[in-house]
């Protein structure tokens, strides 16, 4: 249970958030990388 939260909180949330924003366009591949600072991740 706390892992799934995680995974939406670090993930999921923020992740949709872009998408919905338009910053990835439809049936574009999405990339996660740790952030240079180790802390949270970067969505390319």
């Amino acid at each position: 249970r706390p892992l799934k939260r995680l995974i939406q909180r670090e993930v999921q949330d923020p992740l949709a958030m872009r998408i919905l924003e338009g910053e990835f366009g439809e049936g574009k591949t999405i990339r996660a990388d740790l952030a240079p600072d180790g802390e949270g991740l970067v969505f390319s």
